[in-house]
């Protein structure tokens, strides 16, 4: 199954729609938990899925190394994305970061990004993190770089100091949240920023009427394809990179096969009008890199 790729700015390709192994997978207790993501993402790689995603927070880089280890794919046809939290790394960066090439059991990085901002519990210099993030792209540590949770604002640090602009920024993005900060996703397109979109399938309405709902499931009948499908389509044709995962090896394929369909114009606008008009999901009141994603197996994820 041949899965479309977007252009980064600096010319290298990303899979149009990656693997994630966040709250779901996110620190597993024991050994079966451990085995049960090798074993999902395996067979994720074995169906076609070689945009894969984790970061040092989930605690899954051991499990994600080992994973593509095992699937037998060449480490140079997987695109592998890490992340780490500033602030909260030892006393050298580089090294740190370093330590989770060494978990992960490779060389480089596809993608390395900036977990979230800096914020009420976690306090760093964002132009000097950056800084650490051009000195892995420089060193080949990393073939792209970027960042996740960021605001126009925090993109606008970054891009003030920046010798390298960030490739990516990756965000929460469904029909119900699409603009986690105001005008993001309209900035990152004029600095040719590529969005990812995390937890894209968190759009389950809860309460009352159920607009959103109703319109996507009518959008699948007519394509023959499921609701989560038409999600995932959805955010593709926004352009928008979806990050998402499951441990079903037939929800595993329905996700790439979203490319085997298209959504018409009308489509896609009704699903955008009609989510930016619907009561929003219920969120607890926690900080930013610890919220809670209501969302259908397993798709929340940071």
């Amino acid at each position: 199954m041949t899965v479309p790729k977007v252009k980064l700015s600096n010319g290298l390709e990303i899979p149009a729609i990656g693997f994630g192994s966040g709250t779901k997978w996110k620190r597993p207790p024991g050994e079966k938990e451990e085995r049960e993501l090798i074993d999902a993402v395996v067979s994720a790689i074995n169906a076609g899925h070689l945009h894969i995603d984790t970061a040092e927070f989930y605690g899954t880089e051991k499990q994600i190394g080992e994973a593509i280890k095992e699937s037998g794919v060449p480490r140079k046809d997987i695109f592998l994305t890490s992340k780490t939290l500033f602030g909260l790394l030892a006393d050298d960066p580089i090294e740190s970061i370093s330590n989770q090439l060494k978990t992960l059991q490779t060389d480089y990085f596809d993608l390395f990004l900036i977990h979230v901002p800096p914020n009420d519990d976690i306090n760093y210099d964002l132009a000097k993190a950056w800084g650490v993030l051009e000195q892995l792209y420089e060193k080949g540590l990393a073939k792209a770089i970027g960042v996740s949770n960021h605001s126009p604002a925090e993109l606008e640090t970054i891009i003030k100091v920046a010798k390298i602009k960030p490739h990516v920024n990756q965000i929460e993005f469904h029909p119900l949240l699409q603009e986690p900060t105001p005008g993001i996703v309209d900035f990152c397109k004029q600095h040719d920023i590529v969005v990812e979109g995390y937890s894209p399938l968190a759009s389950n309405e809860l309460e009352g009427e159920k607009p959103l709902d109703a319109v996507v499931a009518n959008v699948a009948k007519n394509h023959n394809v499921s609701p989560g499908s038409v999600l995932l389509r959805w955010a593709t044709q926004k352009g928008i990179v979806p990050i998402t995962t499951s441990a079903n090896a037939g929800r595993q394929k329905e996700a790439l096969a979203i490319f085997d369909f298209k959504l018409s114009d009308g489509e896609v606008e009704e699903i955008s009008k009609v989510g930016a008009e619907s009561p929003r999901y219920q969120r607890l009141p926690i900080p930013s890199h610890k919220h809670y994603y209501p969302a259908e197996e397993g798709e929340a994820k940071i």
